[in-house]
């Protein structure tokens, strides 16, 4: 066979340098399978010179695997197959493997009869090793897609735009299996909410013709039937010559839209009631006067008082107050139609929108009020008792600059019905007399007190259970009238909240309470102090300015002295209270987070607050030792803020049996009236 390769002359010669000079191994095998001649390359290929190769079998340069198949095909060329193509692994003369890209024709003497197979076989090594190298890659991206926490696509635009891929994640996000998803194109658009689904359409519709990213949170209905929050993400990729598609991630954001909903109710309502508070409620009031000026529609406001709550109380404490406020709510609710608006505005006052409706309409509403709340016992803890309620009326189309003007009318009016007796209505005019007792007359009271030193510090001592060693002290505020004597808290605070004097008040609580705990440095048990802080003094820079002028003064230990605010106004507004917490502990002090549980709901914003005290609302205190379920969330609440190495402080505790189940439950301390009444703070 070399012979037939080195016969003839002048053409021949250039057809032998064309097969010695190329760069693909050019060999012929006899029909027993041994080469009968290799070019040059065998050398470079397989490193092996031409003469080392001649008259052995091909299965000497085959790798073990291979060479079943190979030879198979080899006889299939013998037998007359014009051309065999198949990538083959071949051996080194030094061990190693090359990988091949094997191409087998039959040689034909000049009768036609097969006397041999020609072999082109071209070295393929860096194409195999490239393409080892991209699955690699596309098996790491395939593993890490589908190990992190969303799911990902990719999807034609539009209702029935094919799914051509998505990330086994579906199953436990909505149910379907990858198989499921793919092979019906219109099953995303149908389990799209039906609230949402033209939204949704419409906003990847335009985006896909802007051919601008997609950005979109909608619901979802799950295969089993339930509901979840999706948040679509995805890049528009239009090759050439390609149906446009998108290259997406489907993130579940239930949990985040859960929280931001819980979030903006304890904003806007009171946590004891849930009603408006009074800031979402004087906004509601705001938005209906412009209304009202707008389109003419007639309104009116109505605002309760609970006659006699201050004595219950006095005589039944505090819960069965607060049991008294939450039925007069429920009251309201059953009575007033859903396009009324009833806020809580502090204490035991309440108001309401009525829209639409004229005077003479909500004076019967008013009179209805009256005689359902006069026609039922309620029982309390304690005993029963019989309250009455007092509500003042004015219509909205009185020429008011805003809601406060408009809510000052109307307190004047229920000022005027309880001045006369309670227990009824009175309309505003304004020849009612002033009401002495107003919230105006508060301010000014509050003002003098400012003025003559007649603010008043109290202290309620907080007790380690485990020791009852008293660890600290809340500062409380109490309010010195001219006469000697003592206004509690509720009494003026709503004022002070009211006309902005509640920045003086914790400027001068902080203040004093740094120089109490400095006087005490040198005691046997020096003084550690909790101030309250109210969400107008948190974003009242001279706040923490002054204190930390009264820190380098006077010399006191900062981490004796502790900033409490309230859950409700932390969640409010979560960036504020961080940057408030950040700068006290920049101070060195600490952050305590006071009625925890009063909107209970999600731990979720607490790793974020940076507080170091967690102080359990004595709603929720108070009712462990009666309500299973209150048990529970106390239960949790010790359990988060032990992983957040918070300690716990149970509120309002009023006799032995609630302080022995909350020390089983895993709270560390604890305040209240059966540990120590609040006193004045020596």
């Amino acid at each position: 066979m070399a012979d037939l390769l080195h016969a003839g002359d002048g053409g021949d010669r250039l057809y032998r340098a064309l097969v010695e000079t190329s760069t693909d191994v050019i060999a012929m095998l006899h029909l027993d399978g041994r080469v009968g001649y290799v070019n040059g390359a065998a050398r470079d290929i397989l490193g092996y010179e031409p003469d080392e190769v001649w008259g052995r079998h091909f299965s000497d340069f085959t790798a073990s695997e291979e060479l079943p198949g190979l030879e198979e095909e080899f006889q299939r060329v013998m037998g007359g197959e014009v051309r065999v193509r198949r990538p083959v692994k071949a051996l080194r003369k030094d061990g190693g493997e090359v990988h091949l890209m094997f191409n087998a024709s039959p040689l034909r003497a000049g009768a036609g009869e097969t006397i041999g197979v020609v072999v082109i076989a071209t070295d393929i090594s860096d194409m195999v090793a490239a393409e080892e190298r991209l699955r690699e890659a596309e098996s790491r991206y395939r593993s890490l897609v589908e190990q992190l926490p969303a799911v990902s696509y990719i999807a034609e635009p539009g209702p029935k735009g094919t799914w051509s891929y998505v990330s086994p994640q579906l199953e436990g996000m909505l149910g379907f299996s990858q198989e499921e998803w793919t092979a019906d194109p219109t099953l995303w658009a149908r389990r799209i909410h039906p609230e949402d689904r033209d939204r949704v359409l419409e906003e990847e519709e335009r985006d896909a013709v802007m051919g601008v990213p997609l950005a979109s949170e909608y619901r979802m209905i799950t295969k089993d039937g339930r509901v979840v929050w999706i948040r679509d993400e995805g890049v528009l990729r239009a090759a050439p010559g390609e149906t446009p598609h998108y290259e997406g991630m489907l993130t579940n954001v239930t949990e985040r839209k859960t929280f931001e909903s819980q979030l903006q109710f304890l904003a806007d309502h009171d946590p004891l009631t849930g009603l408006f508070n009074r800031r979402r409620f004087t906004d509601e009031l705001e938005l209906e006067i412009k209304l009202m000026r707008r389109d003419g529609h007639p309104s009116s406001l109505l605002m309760l008082d609970v006659d006699d709550l201050k004595r219950v109380n006095d005589s039944l404490g505090h819960q069965a107050g607060d049991a008294l406020v939450r039925e007069t709510a429920d009251l309201l609710r059953q009575r007033l139609r859903e396009t009324d608006s009833v806020g809580r505005l502090g204490g035991d006052e309440f108001a309401v929108i009525l829209r639409g409706s004229r005077v003479n309409e909500a004076a019967a509403v008013a009179q209805d009020l009256l005689e359902r709340y006069r026609g039922r016992e309620t029982v309390l803890p304690g005993e029963p008792v019989s309250p009455t309620i007092s509500v003042g009326l004015t219509s909205l189309r009185r020429n008011f600059t805003g809601a406060e003007e408009a809510l000052g009318a109307a307190d004047r009016a229920m000022y005027e019905a309880k001045r006369t007796g309670g227990d009824r209505v009175a309309m505003y005019s304004r020849r009612l007399p002033p009401r002495t007792e107003s919230r105006t007359s508060w301010a000014e009271q509050i003002r003098s007190a400012l003025e003559e030193d007649r603010v008043v510090l109290y202290s309620q001592p907080i007790v380690e259970l485990e020791s009852r060693r008293v660890r600290r002290h809340e500062v409380l505020l109490r309010m010195e009238a001219p006469n000697g004597d003592i206004v509690p808290p509720d009494a003026f605070l709503p004022a002070a909240e009211r006309f902005d004097l509640i920045q003086e008040l914790d400027r001068r609580t902080a203040v004093e309470a740094i120089r109490r705990i400095a006087a005490s440095a040198s005691d046997q048990e020096p003084l550690c102090l909790e101030v309250n802080v109210a969400a107008k003094t948190i974003d009242d820079e001279r706040y923490l300015e002054e204190v930390a002028q009264a820190l380098r003064d006077t010399g006191a230990e900062p981490s004796a002295l502790i900033f409490e605010a309230s859950e409700q106004m932390a969640v409010a507004d979560l960036n504020r209270a961080r940057r408030f917490a950040e700068a006290v502990h920049e101070l060195g002090c600490g952050f305590a987070l006071d009625n925890f549980g009063s909107g209970f709901g999600s731990f979720f914003y607490l790793k974020h607050l940076l507080a170091d005290h967690l102080k359990i609302d004595g709603e929720l205190i108070n009712s462990v030792a009666v309500n299973p379920v209150d048990r529970e969330i106390v239960r949790s609440i010790v359990g988060v803020a032990r992983t957040l190495r918070l300690e716990t402080v149970g509120e309002r505790v009023n006799d032995e049996r609630t302080l022995a189940l909350i020390a089983d439950l895993g709270v560390e301390c604890a305040q209240g009236f059966h540990l120590g009444p609040p006193t004045p703070l020596e």
